[in-house]
């Protein structure tokens, strides 16, 4: 997946397509992160850790199905999977650890629960427009 967001931002020309795809090379990235972060504080040898990675993983494969071009429809078949994977494995998370990181897994579903809309709506919007939902508005010069 990163791979083929970080050839295509190295040979886009058009700025707003390559501040699309870094946004959408960001929320790659923080899939795999937040991840592999979850994974080394829980049991991966239970097999109940091994389903959420499985799951994980399997979504990850229609997410990058949705990374044909950044700007090319459909735009959801990328944000619907990120979603489902960020609020399904945080929710799964929040339970599992020791209560000392518990505070963490709910602060950081609340941040991905606020930023959802947004992303739904970039998702919606038009592809002139999606960069004004997913990422900071342009500088005036």
């Amino acid at each position: 997946m990163a791979m083929a967001l970080s050839g295509h931002l190295l040979h886009e020309t058009h700025m707003a397509e390559r501040g699309r795809t870094a946004v959408m090379l960001v929320a790659v990235f923080c899939v795999w992160a937040y991840t592999s972060f979850e994974a080394t504080f829980l049991p991966v040898s239970r097999s109940r850790t091994q389903r959420m990675l499985l799951a994980v993983m399997l979504v990850g494969l229609f997410m990058n199905a949705g990374i044909a071009r950044p700007s090319a429809p459909p735009h959801g078949a990328f944000v619907i999977p990120f979603l489902v994977i960020q609020v399904g494995r945080s929710i799964w998370t929040i339970g599992k650890p020791a209560p000392m990181l518990r505070e963490h897994y709910v602060v950081l579903l609340g941040w991905i629960l606020l930023s959802a809309p947004l992303w739904i709506a970039g998702a919606i919007a038009e592809p002139d427009e999606r960069l004004l939902w997913w990422g900071p508005p342009p500088r005036s010069t």
